[in-house]
């Protein structure tokens, strides 16, 4: 289930979780004979079993008697000060802890029609206790919650409607999400030559959303780019080189290089002019979770 990007709602029927900064994905723990094993995919079915072997741990925490189960939550790395960061996930230099947030199966039943608040209580009756997984708090006032994620510098809050069902594949009203700053993923559709001290390799890529088949040009990210990205972009980027623009229009850069439109990035930003281009956007990183056909540019709702 996704959410809807949007001001924060107010009232008794909504309750507030922490926006983690991480990769979406469900956990599925069975057992076969006495064996347990836990499988953990992505949003676009991707399998992440091997890439997080840590959180292993979480199969043996669970209950015998609450086997098979199917959570739903955000795998997330901390920094020495104890805040999420995505790039440190995606380096793969901290170990992972998986943040859940949802029940959507136990024993075998499906809870996807049962209200959120049902869920919730179900989630917590699991009790879940691993070194590499945890059941993070509710919070019944968003607005407090929201000034301190912004202090804190973090993502932002979820908001989720008490009744609300769980609909998968849908970016349904019962969960919104406010982010402080500006930031959604991006597809890359080229990059531009480097200068001064990038000479020889880029200097920054061009971004685009799709509106239906066409990938709508979104201005180009320099900020952001270490050694280490850059590297990995060369290699990523060589192979999906082609002569033909992906964007439905011109792009405006000088010395551009065009690439088939797989990869995505997660962008933070300023603002969003009325044409659909970014202001100041910073590069977090790549993401390998969404589909680039699926990205298209949130708007507050």
């Amino acid at each position: 289930m996704l959410a809807t990007l949007g001001e924060l709602p107010q009232g008794e029927e909504w309750v507030y979780e922490i926006k983690w900064d991480g990769v979406r994905a469900l956990a599925r723990i069975d057992r076969t004979g006495r064996k347990r094993e836990l499988r953990l995919t992505s949003r676009n079915h991707n399998d992440l079993t091997a890439r997080y072997p840590e959180l292993q741990d979480l199969a043996s925490a669970m209950p015998t008697r609450s086997l098979p189960v199917l959570l739903d939550g955000e795998v997330v790395a901390f920094d020495d000060k104890g805040k999420p960061n995505f790039g440190l996930l995606q380096q793969g230099t901290r170990s992972a802890t998986f943040a859940i947030f949802d029940l959507l199966v136990e024993r075998g039943e499906v809870l996807t029609g049962l209200p959120w608040e049902e869920r919730r209580a179900r989630l917590e009756k699991l009790g879940v206790t691993a070194a590499h997984a945890s059941v993070p708090g509710v919070y019944e006032d968003g607005p407090e919650l929201l000034d301190q994620m912004i202090d804190r510098g973090m993502e932002g809050v979820l908001a989720k409607r008490r009744a609300g069902t769980y609909r998968p594949g849908k970016r349904a009203g019962d969960w919104t999400k406010v982010k402080p700053k500006p930031r959604q993923e991006f597809v890359i559709g080229g990059w531009t030559d480097g200068s001064g001290g990038r000479t020889g390799t880029l200097g920054a890529l061009l971004l685009g959303y799709f509106e239906g088949k066409k990938l709508k040009y979104a201005g180009n990210v320099g900020s952001g780019l270490g050694g280490a990205d850059l590297a990995e972009l060369d290699d990523l980027l060589a192979p999906l080189a082609t002569e033909s623009n992906p964007f439905d229009s011109a792009v405006p850069s000088r010395n551009t290089h065009f690439v088939k439109p797989r990869l995505v990035a997660e962008i933070e930003y300023g603002e969003l002019t009325a044409a659909g281009h970014l202001r100041h956007p910073v590069y977090l990183g790549l993401r390998d979770d969404k589909p680039a056909r699926n990205v298209t540019l949130e708007r507050k709702a």
